[in-house]
């Protein structure tokens, strides 16, 4: 191997020597003749709770009696490639159902009396809109996750903001008879961010508390902060087990997966508030026992080209 003592260490974090004795690396340097050029990727089993290597091996000729030996750790883009897997399996499955459930509707209509389509067609209605309402999250997680996409920089009324989308949602409420009550800071309260992503957090956090709880109030509060701006949106909901806590931000995860599809919900909607905070500097934790409700709190940095510590990230108390 030219240019490499065998105790040096590999992008792997083994040393060359312990790397090169590995049955399958030495059975491609074998097969290997002096005068090739090859690329392989392997996966390698390592022993124990050890996680398995994925790496790309390149052998090439480096003069007499020398050979090139190069490793690239590819084990980042393996996992990326299985969260990429895994994302389109899930949306698939979850495509499916309301696909299934609205092609199974109209297939009915032509079987059952006259006076039983109106109830088909208004159930069709609801697959429809929870095929639209998935496939537009669809797209917010796209654009949210999409490394070129840049944040449009603006002057933003944080209070004005989040104003519009509790008028946008309260006749959802009202009509669940809960009371949505807003309360926003006296004079203007003005970050220089991006409006859209702002409200887009905004309409997931108050959607999932609206369709969350039964009965009671959804609050919603802006109040300025010294770093920025601060938006809480509190029910009184059935609260969160600890135990999910964690995962409640995770792309399609649903603690009660019937009656998030009953009330609309993708399990979309914090993973696009999550990305769009990263975006634009913020941060959200979550306060929630069950039966005290949940309460979340965003904070907005003044300028979402200077983000928060930590933005992006969730904490949980």
């Amino acid at each position: 191997v030219a240019g490499q003592p065998a105790a040096a260490a590999t992008p792997t974090g083994l040393s060359l020597s312990r790397f090169t004795s590995h049955a399958a690396v030495v059975q491609l340097i074998e097969r290997t003749r002096a005068e090739e050029t090859v690329r392989r990727v392997l996966e390698l089993e390592r022993p124990g709770d050890l996680p398995d290597l994925v790496v790309q091996i390149t052998l090439a000729p480096a003069g007499p009696g020398r050979r090139l030996f190069a490793i690239q750790d590819l084990r980042s883009d393996a996992a990326l490639e299985r969260r990429r897997r895994s994302f389109v399996a899930n949306a698939s499955h979850e495509l499916k159902t309301p696909i299934a459930a609205l092609i199974g509707l109209l297939d009915l209509i032509e079987e059952l009396p006259k006076d039983a389509h109106a109830d088909l067609l208004a159930r069709a209605q609801r697959n429809a809109h929870a095929l639209a309402n998935m496939a537009d999250d669809l797209l917010q997680l796209a654009r949210a996750e999409d490394p070129d996409w840049r944040i449009r920089f603006e002057k933003v009324d944080v209070g004005a903001a989040v104003a519009e989308v509790c008028e946008e949602l309260r006749a959802r409420a009202e009509a669940k008879g809960l009371a949505l009550c807003f309360e926003g800071p006296a004079a203007p309260l003005t970050l220089l961010s991006d409006h859209g992503a702002i409200q887009t957090v905004a309409r997931n956090l108050i959607s999932n508390a609206i369709n969350y709880t039964a009965q009671g109030e959804v609050q919603v509060i802006v109040t300025k902060e010294s770093a920025g701006a601060s938006l809480t949106v509190r029910d009184t909901g059935p609260g969160i087990d600890p135990a999910i806590l964690p995962q409640i931000f995770e792309r399609f995860f649903r603690d009660d997966p019937a009656h998030s599809r009953a009330s609309g919900g993708t399990g979309l909607g914090l993973a696009i508030v999550r990305n769009l905070l990263g975006r634009i500097g913020g941060r959200i934790s979550v306060q929630s026992r069950p039966g005290e409700g949940s309460i979340f709190r965003v904070e907005l940095p003044e300028q979402a080209s200077r983000p928060l510590p930590g933005a992006g990230l969730a904490q949980f108390r």
